[in-house]
């Protein structure tokens, strides 16, 4: 029976030290996602701005116009808003492209869902830990973490 208790007590340690490295990967992985989900809202709000000052240039634009003689129906502007138009939808369609290009929000989103299964791991390792499972359980979970360790290393900095 010694036998069965040194593996058990192996499996407790192996647990412990999958828990401690969950744990490092979810402060990681936190940090990080916070950034990336403030740097993409603040891309959506930078892009929501500059389409409202499309908007406006266009209203202003609107109302320069002033109607020069009632017959031949001529118009003139003093303002030519054309330029900041085409350099603000320039720089618009640009930051977009560059975002798509990176997978910009589907980064986002994975990051959330690697953090979301790191948090379930981390529970399900606290019931192993309180209700001290059976081997199956034991391999299953060292299964399932070193596949999320095999997932998450792509936003991790592993040493």
């Amino acid at each position: 029976s010694t036998n069965l208790g040194d593996a058990k007590e192996a499996s407790k340690k192996e647990l412990e030290l999958m828990s401690t490295n969950l744990g490092e990967m979810r402060g990681q992985l936190e940090e990080t996602t916070m950034t990336f989900k403030r740097m993409n809202t603040g891309m959506f709000i930078f892009r929501l701005l500059g389409y409202i000052a499309i908007m406006g240039i266009a209203v202003l634009r609107y109302r320069a116009i002033k109607k020069v003689d009632e017959e031949t129906e001529v118009y003139y502007y003093d303002m030519d808003l054309a330029l900041p138009v085409v350099i603000l939808a320039v720089i618009l369609v640009m930051t977009r492209a560059v975002m798509t290009q990176m997978n910009f929000e589907t980064m986002v989103m994975s990051r959330e869902r690697t953090l979301q299964t790191c948090n379930k791991l981390l529970a399900d390792a606290k019931n192993l830990e309180a209700f001290s499972g059976d081997d199956v359980e034991y391999s299953q979970f060292k299964l399932r973490f070193k596949s999320f360790r095999h997932d998450a290393t792509q936003f991790l900095v592993l040493d």
